[in-house]
């Protein structure tokens, strides 16, 4: 009740002080409070064990080429004399949320309110998946690179793109962004199977897969569309597209003359929702392509949100309460089960 009574609170304040940075500030601090104080969660106990063994180079070996970078971290982080895995999570967290409000501030009209939605939507199931969290951390703070629309900027968005995916491979599917740079059609194309392909195959997930039965079982349950859970998850792709789309179509009349910003975020929101199309055929293998998926609504989110102060009147409150209905919506769909990041926290374990 308390914790709810806060979160109303908070909303208020967030949509009275919609372009307010310093209110994104102090909504994303909460957030780390969440992310320092928690002790236990479904992946903590392999986050430590991780954290220790990998204090020397012969621990980092052991862990593989996937997601080496994300290894090197820790062990910097050991080498500077955090030898705790608790202390390194504050750390870390508290940099990838600067990374939050970097975005925040470079690019979104509304930081306060789109900080608002990350608080009570996003930060349960990223307290658990930390390491994708920390990867799509620094994601964000490459936006800004895309939206000044240069070839050198694009450039260096890709070559972070690469950098960022040894800490999570998911983070290959952002290269997708860079297909603007490349006119020809079949060009594209083959650039989007081979970064799929990357995508899966850099994390040997695809191998196994087709030689597991479940896969033909999960194919033929989406073909035959029998199973609701298959239909309601590709729909999801489907339906997010949709929206984007709709509203960057709508967005065409007289907005492009007016404001070339938003509409150079808009046409990366629409570019990023077509994109993720592409994951729908990998959604029956395993549940890489629905992280994705809900970690691209944030940015979609944010630049729907910048969308929506270029309007005037019921449109804007239209705006504002979709894009508060999306962000509860992956809340209800995809958090139900990472409750434990705020029931183990050691500031509001009295309150939940």
């Amino acid at each position: 009740m308390i914790l709810f009574l806060i979160l109303t609170l908070l909303l208020v304040w967030s949509l009275s002080s919609k372009k307010s940075k310093p209110v994104a500030f102090v909504i994303l601090a909460i957030a780390w409070l969440l992310f320092a104080f928690n002790y236990d969660n479904p992946d903590y106990s392999n986050y430590v064990i991780r954290f220790d063994a990998v204090s020397s180079w012969y621990g980092i070996a052991e862990q593989g080429v996937t997601d080496a970078g994300f290894s090197l971290i820790m062990h910097w982080f050991y080498v500077l004399g955090i030898d705790d895995y608790f202390q390194f999570k504050l750390i870390i967290s508290a940099i990838s949320l600067l990374c939050y409000f970097y975005f925040a501030k470079r690019s979104l009209v509304y930081p306060a309110f789109w900080a608002f939605l990350y608080l009570a939507f996003y930060t349960t199931l990223d307290i658990t998946q930390l390491r994708n969290f920390i990867a799509f951390s620094f994601i964000l703070a490459l936006f800004p690179l895309l939206e000044k629309d240069t070839f050198k900027a694009d450039i260096a968005f890709l070559i972070g793109v690469l950098f960022v995916s040894t800490i999570h491979f998911s983070m290959l599917f952002f290269l997708v962004m860079g297909l603007k740079l490349i006119k020809k059609k079949e060009l594209k194309i083959a650039l989007a199977i081979i970064v799929l392909l990357a995508l899966y195959v850099v994390g040997g997930r695809l191998t196994g897969a087709l030689q597991s039965s479940m896969y033909y079982d999960k194919v033929d349950a989406y073909a035959r569309t029998s199973s609701l859970g298959a239909m309601v998850t590709t729909s999801l792709f489907v339906v997010n597209y949709l929206i984007v789309h709709f509203i960057y179509e709508k967005s065409k009349m007289g907005l492009q003359a007016a404001n070339k910003t938003i509409s150079t975020e808009l046409t990366l929101a629409n570019n990023l929702a077509l994109y993720l199309l592409l994951l729908i055929p990998f959604v029956f293998i395993n549940s890489l392509p629905i992280r994705i998926l809900r970690l691209s609504t944030l940015i979609e989110l944010g630049y729907l949100l910048n969308y929506a102060s270029a309007i005037n009147g019921r449109k804007r409150n239209y705006m504002l309460a979709l894009c508060f209905l999306i962000a509860l919506f992956y809340f209800v769909w995809m958090s139900g089960g990472a409750l434990d990041g705020l029931r183990y926290n050691y500031l509001l374990e009295y309150f939940i």
